[in-house]
């Protein structure tokens, strides 16, 4: 562990590593090169500082208290993660248990949600489906890293016995301060998240010349394209539902889509459908694109 490379914390960020933990070398051989990225942070000092901590903490007195006992476990493990170089999804059932028995009320709950949540957004969101969105695992890892802060300072509280009148107004306000800041950076979030997701699939998508051409070639609300099925339908959708109305052949009778455009797109093999718009509207031309054959008729 001491020599491994840092990965999703605070250090991590600061080193310019954006990945999640990776073992490099046998882990079984202890002369093994384990690291797989170089570190640039004075980790003798970080580690002084953090021992320096805990050998205060370790010299206080515990007393026979039982909940006196678990915040302070509690308080050791968060600190220790937030000493750790890395941190991964998992690691969040260590923190968890103690959540549940010193925090046993409506704000313990809403810390546990915002931890999955960025844990969600982390392990899911960022490593699987957006790994360019390196501004999702900054925020994620900041965000993480001042709510595990945040339970340090509850379970603090609780272990030095601080009287409640002195500090209930203080730790009201900055929990209401972190729900508030986390809602507003969520709809924030939210919106740029909606946007990469949008921006991913399309540049995945292999329709994507066909999107091209059919955006370039109609006008926005004028013109409708009729889809063999379903699944189709769901992938093209998305990126032209606000140049075209889009339809699927068992839904709609053609009468009725023909009868509200003038300006008809059709992807099929030939086949009935095509043989019964030409005879009611004009063939413009026809187009592979994509392996894709599209039909273009006017009336």
């Amino acid at each position: 562990m001491v020599a491994r490379s840092s990965w999703e914390t605070v250090w991590a960020l600061l080193e310019g590593y954006y990945s999640y933990g990776v073992v490099a070398g046998d882990r079984f051989d202890p002369l093994a090169n384990v690291a797989n990225h170089p570190s640039t942070l004075p980790w003798p000092l970080i580690s002084l500082a953090f021992a320096l901590l805990y050998l205060w903490l370790f010299t206080r007195s515990l007393g026979e208290e039982k909940t006196r006992i678990v915040a302070f476990a509690g308080l050791t493990v968060n600190l220790f993660t937030l000493y750790s170089k890395g941190y991964s999804p998992q690691f969040l059932i260590q923190l968890i248990p103690f959540v549940v028995l010193l925090l046993p009320h409506l704000r313990g709950v809403i810390y546990i949600l915002l931890l999955d949540t960025l844990n969600f957004l982390e392990a899911t969101v960022y490593f699987i489906m957006l790994p360019n969105e390196r501004w999702l695992l900054v925020g994620t890892v900041l965000w993480r890293t001042l709510i595990i802060s945040m339970l340090c300072a509850e379970y603090s509280t609780i272990f030095f016995s601080l009287p409640e009148e002195r500090i209930a107004h203080l730790r009201r306000r900055a929990f209401v301060a972190l729900v508030v800041a986390s809602l507003l950076l969520g709809l924030l979030g939210g919106y740029h998240l909606m946007a990469a997701y949008h921006r991913a699939r399309y540049a995945q998508e292999e329709y994507r010349p066909v999107v091209e051409f059919l955006v370039s070639a109609v006008e926005p609300g004028e013109a409708a394209l009729i889809l063999p099925d379903h699944a189709l339908y769901q992938r093209l959708y998305p990126f032209l539902r606000k140049e075209m109305a889009l339809y699927v052949e068992e839904d709609r009778t053609l009468p009725q889509i023909i009868e509200g455009y003038s300006d008809v797109w059709l992807v099929s093999q030939e086949g009935e459908v095509e043989t019964w718009l030409k005879s009611r509207m004009e063939l413009v031309a026809a187009h592979d694109l994509a392996g894709m054959r599209l039909v273009h008729f006017k009336r």
